[in-house]
């Protein structure tokens, strides 16, 4: 069955008086031009041209001459730019923004048709593109996904069976102490799972996987190295400075390691020049 085109009334009235160009004549088919011309007067009594018009210039006449409402649209004008700049000197906007992705997507479908897509997106600093691909994300969601996207959409993601496998991987008792990477890459080389890293990376984090971490097995001193009595242990540094006149001098600073009981004050230190 043949698709029919709707024609605003507007355009049929301007075909009626002849007032549109080859162009847009060329786009629609003769017989609907001829069918709108030879059709009663009467049909489009309510709908007047000449009315239209002039209600929309004596709209425009009365802004123009009313100065309250042009100083009203100045200002909303500059609260506009302003908010916009305010927004977007925000530390991390467009991070925030992408976390409220549904939301930004609802809005923006709700005013666009006023305000305009591409003055909206302006405000949300992205672009059509990346507007497309959001709404394309939040419209056509898939609960079945760990990832929430569509798989015929998305179909490069993992499947029920892949996901499955990686989780039965990540959560054995024989590999709890191995680090994601070498379960990445003793997948890889037996070909259970070949995938990349920042795949498993990725996957791991979505699924919530805890991952026990192995006691640290380095020995924390609760006391460095420290001296019983006096002139034992000493500690020697060197430091190299440049004078002003380009002379070059040599610091040799020498600190005695040993703390009496009731020492409270700065370490003995030697300088050598």
């Amino acid at each position: 069955m043949k698709n029919r085109n709707a024609y605003h009334t507007a355009l049929k009235c301007l075909a009626r008086e002849n007032l549109l160009t080859k162009g847009v004549c060329g786009l629609i088919p003769r017989s609907n031009i001829w069918r709108w011309k030879h059709e009663p007067s009467d049909k489009y009594k309510t709908f007047d041209l000449n009315l239209r018009g002039t209600q929309d210039y004596e709209l425009i006449r009365s802004f123009v001459q009313n100065k309250n409402a042009k100083q009203i649209f100045a200002a909303y004008v500059r609260l506009s730019k302003f908010f916009v700049d305010l927004v977007h000197s925000v530390p991390k906007f467009h991070k925030h923004v992408n976390k409220k992705k549904l939301q930004v997507v609802r809005i923006i479908e709700r005013v666009k048709d006023s305000l305009g897509l591409k003055n909206v997106l302006r405000v949300f600093n992205i672009s059509v593109p990346t507007f497309r691909q959001w709404k394309l994300d939040t419209v056509t969601p898939c609960f079945e996904s760990i990832v929430n996207r569509c798989n015929r959409i998305y179909p490069t993601q993992l499947s029920k069976s892949e996901v499955k496998t990686m989780k039965e991987k990540l959560t054995d008792p024989l590999h709890q102490y191995w680090p994601i990477s070498s379960i990445a890459f003793h997948s890889l080389r037996n070909g259970s799972l070949p995938l990349s890293l920042n795949t498993w990376y990725k996957y791991a984090n979505r699924m919530g996987v805890n991952r026990p971490k192995p006691a640290d097995r380095r020995k924390k001193f609760l006391t460095g190295i420290l001296a019983n009595r006096p002139n034992r242990i000493w500690h020697a540094d060197i430091t190299r400075f440049v004078t002003l006149d380009n002379v070059i001098h040599y610091i040799y600073l020498v600190v005695d390691n040993f703390r009496g009981k009731y020492f409270r004050g700065a370490l003995p230190t030697k300088s050598v020049l």
